[in-house]
């Protein structure tokens, strides 16, 4: 049998992909990396054949009987038609196949990384700086808490008005003599103070307090009021009479009359108490916080901030030349070096972390670029190490990825996951290398192996390595134990805000990952009223992970499920669905989403768990059967849907005369037995005589009362219908919005009921969450 014609029938009835290295997947393995035993592949061919449907035997005599055109050079090594051929020469052996490992959640891989990160930042001597501008503290962590001195801010009792300063206790006796006379009197009565002095905004505010029996001060806003003043009458209520006098306005008298000490005074410390922090120990330097520093009278060497976290960034790759550097000649099979520039210049941009170019490197010698890496984490020559380490391609299936194997075999290194359950970026890889120091102390670097393709390496780096980098940057000293400051760590670090966003257009979904598809957002106003905004997300184009440009533009990525009956259960995520978008920055400064809070947590669950939740659904059903006056079969199709969710209500609608069916269903479906309910099947039973046409009048009737159909999902319903049983697939389905789109209604015959009402569940479920929205 010819190898080519052997390995064509082994992918077509083995499901073995190319490039799987000759080992025998199942279905599942695609999507849960479940591996079954290697086959042999040479002269046990045929039998590797026979695991086929005997139909291909027929091609394979219909093949080997024609006259080779091709394949005469692969027959003149392997041929495996000579029972007598001799073993294939090592050289052109194909390789050994690479153990395929564990394919995890994303918010599963997160965790295991935050983990680590906090792990490592356990066992690490906290480093603080001191910086040289004030331009330079913004971003940073601070090591440490910062007080305000004494006396606080302001340091001087200051004037808030322009206006004169006085003594409240030289008004006593004017305030006697004032409350003696009558309402007439008091119109005339004249207040006036003696001018003794002037204080300007930046004078020491030593002014003389004279002998004069009610003296006064002329101050400006922010000067510092004298000692022995102790309240300030603003301008407004006063009118110089001379140089020498000032007099208050006759209606203002009696409220100046009645000024309390430190009126239109700001005391000392009033803004800013002594022993006030500032800037908290691991809170991240805004502006704000420089100008409080400043303020209190704080110099650049009293702030302390955490050390940035140095990574280093390598690319890996005979094809690689380094980027704006000369034009390579077409067709020689080189690119540019895209994946450098891009990752240092997208991991200056988050300001936690000094990026460091470690360059090129060919994937043909592992030994030397384990020398390179070992000399960049842990080299004492090298007197800044990098802490973390981002590496970019390698890390795949192909005979040169070796990237994995420098870090465990070469490195000492341990291996937390090799394959992420997403797309772009399934072969991410997450190290962990442990060393001690000449003083015992454990020292750790973790080490990202990311795909060679940009945009798997820019999502990869968003989604895994900003986080980590946060939690180093953000952490600071405590007192638990290792399992406690672990755990919380993890639980808190921050991660990307979150925010729900609805399709502007429909998706085709990746039957057999999630997507982490790249989106542009619009925020609009909501129904719900002026305050209220709703976000409208729009796909950047085509999502190839070799696309950079589906980055540009992009303001986060919306986490789309994975599609058919092994994922959520439709094909298609259709205009108006809503799914969560992890935002590429943040909404504000302040803003901060902690792990444990998060959605993209929230929706790591087990299969198992899934199903349990599943079980607890959100569905509320309510029945109505269609069926000829006398018979009853709604307690049966009530069993079959219990399944999905509680049976609020389950009732018969009776055929009425030709004409009336469509106000017979209005009714039933807004009657006041189905107000508890979210989706209403419409059953007709395949006992009646007349099922078809039936179901085509249920259908006609049904779309004079939804207001929006779901007419994909009502195909996705047929076809899974149609798959239990051929019949169904003549019925015809409706499904849409009812009673103001506060409830789905379906429509659809009981044959095939079970397996298709259990298919149908998480889109149901998915439909209806969206209701209360």
């Amino acid at each position: 049998m010819d190898l080519a014609v052997g390995l064509a029938v082994l992918r077509a009835d083995c499901d073995w992909p190319a490039g799987a290295g000759g080992r025998l997947w199942d279905r599942e393995a695609a999507n849960g990396g479940i591996l079954l035993e290697p086959l042999l592949i040479g002269n046990k061919m045929e039998k590797c054949a026979e695991v086929g449907s005997s139909k291909k035997t027929s091609d394979m005599d219909m093949m080997k009987s024609k006259p080779k055109t091709t394949g005469e050079s692969i027959d003149s090594s392997i041929n495996i038609n000579d029972e007598a051929a001799a073993p294939p020469s090592p050289s052109h052996s194909p390789p050994p196949a690479k153990p395929q490992l564990p394919m995890i959640p994303v918010p599963l891989a997160l965790q295991i990384v935050l983990t680590e990160t906090a792990r490592s930042i356990y066992h690490q001597e906290a480093s603080h700086v001191s910086v040289s501008s004030h331009e330079m503290l913004l971003g940073r962590a601070s090591a440490e808490d910062l007080r305000a001195p004494e006396p606080g801010y302001l340091d001087y009792n200051a004037s808030i008005m322009d206006g004169y300063a006085i003594r409240t206790g030289d008004l006593d006796d004017a305030r006697t003599q004032y409350g003696r006379l009558s309402r007439d009197e008091k119109k005339t009565f004249v207040l006036s103070f003696d001018l003794v002095g002037r204080v300007y905004a930046g004078d020491d505010g030593a002014g003389e307090i004279a002998s004069s029996k009610r003296p006064a001060i002329y101050i400006t806003t922010g000067a510092v009021v004298p000692d022995g003043y102790d309240a300030v009458v603003p301008i407004e209520e006063t009118e110089a009479k001379d140089s020498s006098t000032v007099q208050i306005v006759s209606s203002h008298v009696e409220s100046v009359l009645d000024t309390k000490p430190m009126t239109w005074v700001r005391p000392i410390g009033c803004d800013i108490a002594a022993g006030s922090v500032v800037l908290a120990r691991g809170e991240i330097v805004q502006p704000v916080h420089v100008a409080l520093a400043a303020q209190v009278g704080l110099r650049l060497a009293d702030i302390k901030v955490r050390r940035l976290p140095r990574i280093g960034v390598l690319s890996t790759g005979n094809e690689l030349t380094p980027a704006f550097g000369q034009p390579t000649k077409i067709g020689q099979g080189k690119i540019p070096d895209v994946n450098r520039p891009m990752l240092l210049t997208q991991l200056a941009a988050y300001g936690n972390c000094i990026p460091v170019d470690l360059g090129i490197v060919s994937d043909e010698d592992s030994s030397s670029i384990s020398k390179l890496l070992d000399d960049a984490l842990w080299s004492e020559s090298c007197t800044e190490n990098v802490d973390v380490l981002v590496t970019t391609g390698g890390i795949s299936m192909g005979e040169k990825d070796v990237m994995a194997k420098v870090f465990v075999e070469g490195m000492n290194g341990k291996l937390h996951f090799g394959r992420m359950n997403m797309k772009p970026g399934k072969p991410t890889t997450f190290i962990t290398i442990d060393r001690k120091s000449d003083q015992g102390a454990m020292r750790r670097k973790l080490i990202f192996a990311l795909p060679g393709n940009p945009v798997s390496a820019s999502v990869c780096t968003e989604l895994l390595v900003r986080p980590c980098l946060d939690l180093i940057h953000d952490s600071v000293a405590s007192d638990e134990d290792e399992e406690s400051f672990v755990n919380h760590g993890a639980d808190h670090a921050r991660v990307h805000e979150e925010v729900m966003a609805e399709l502007a257009s429909d998706i085709k979904l990746d039957q057999g990952r999630p997507e982490y598809r790249r989106v542009a957002l619009r925020r609009m106003a909501s129904a719900d009223g002026p305050s209220q905004y709703t976000y409208q997300a729009t796909s950047t184009g085509v999502q190839r992970s070799s696309r950079v440009m589906s980055l540009r533009g992009a303001d986060g990525l919306m986490i789309l499920p994975r599609g058919g009956s092994r994922g959520c259960g439709f094909d298609v995520a259709t205009k108006g669905m809503q799914f969560p978008v992890l935002l590429l920055r943040p909404l504000s400064s302040n803003s901060r989403t902690c792990f444990k809070d998060s959605m993209h947590h929230a929706s790591w669950k087990s299969k198992s768990e899934s199903r349990q939740q599943n079980q607890k659904s959100n569905l509320r059903l309510g029945i109505i059967i269609c069926q000829p006056e006398g018979q009853n079969r709604s307690g049966d199709v009530a069993e079959i849907l219990s399944k999905l969710g509680p049976v609020e209500v389950s009732t018969t609608c009776e055929l009425p005369k030709t004409g009336e069916l469509g106000n017979a269903l209005r009714d039933a479906i807004n009657g006041a037995d189905m107000k508890d309910t979210n989706t209403i099947f419409v059953v007709v039973p395949s006992s009646t005589n007349r099922i078809f046409k039936l179901g085509i009048e249920v259908s006609h009737c049904l779309r004079q009362v939804i207001s929006k159909p779901a007419t994909s999902v009502a195909l996705k319903m047929r076809k899974i219908a149609a798959s239990c049983d051929k019949l169904a697939g003549l019925f015809e389905n409706t499904v849409g919005t009812v009673r103001d789109g506060s409830a789905v209604v379906v429509s659809c015959t009981d044959i095939g009921l079970a397996q298709t009402a259990d298919s149908m569940k998480p889109l149901l479920c998915h439909t209806v969450s969206l209701l209360d929205r």
